[in-house]
């Protein structure tokens, strides 16, 4: 497992660098990090899982697909029980964000392969409390604490609006990286068992 921790720092790092200087993740780094997904699925011979990984890969292009996702997602949770919530809830947030254009292509990837790679309640909470801290900061940052926080109202009384032109565009990747960090390497101390 641990080349698997090395093999998705690295390329967290480079989808973070690059998006920092060109607002873009690179292709093979959002693919690498779902192939690593894939792979931990496999490893750990998760096959309802690793088809279902496959599946919401495919089906966020949208469309009809969203329903066949939806129903996947039902699906697996019948089959799998309360064990495979996180897992689905996680890829189902994402692809919902994506389909909203909240999240781009390569936001996207590294979201579903950080959480193919852990499929737990704790990798989730860390790629939702790092980026739910990181806009705080941004936001209250950009406009201060009163006015922050009517925007973030405003923001989600509209969310399922387009963007507007005084949104936050923010290079992902960097919270991908810091939230797949603090799952990676610290939250196995925390946890008690260490890199295994």
């Amino acid at each position: 497992m641990i080349v698997i921790y090395v093999l998705a720092t690295l390329l967290l790092l480079w989808a973070a660098w690059i998006d920092v200087r060109t607002r873009k993740i690179p292709v093979i780094a959002g693919y690498g990090i779902l192939a690593l997904g894939l792979i931990v699925l496999l490893w750990n011979h998760l096959w309802i899982e690793t088809i279902y990984y496959v599946l919401a890969i495919w089906c966020t292009s949208g469309g009809i697909w969203k329903a066949i996702l939806s129903i996947a997602s039902l699906i697996m949770i019948i089959i799998r029980g309360e064990v495979v919530i996180p897992f689905v809830l996680g890829i189902l947030v994402v692809s919902i964000f994506f389909w909203m254009n909240r999240f781009g292509g390569g936001d996207s990837q590294l979201a579903i392969g950080l959480i193919g790679v852990g499929h737990d309640w704790p990798v989730l909470a860390f790629l939702a409390g790092v980026t739910i801290f990181a806009m705080l900061f941004l936001v209250i940052r950009k406009h201060g604490i009163t006015s922050g926080i009517t925007r973030m109202v405003i923001v989600f009384k509209q969310i399922d609006e387009q963007a507007d032109a005084d949104a936050l565009h923010t290079p992902w990747a960097v919270i991908a990286l810091i939230a797949g960090t603090l799952y990676l390497w610290v939250w196995p101390y925390l946890n008690g068992v260490g890199l295994l």
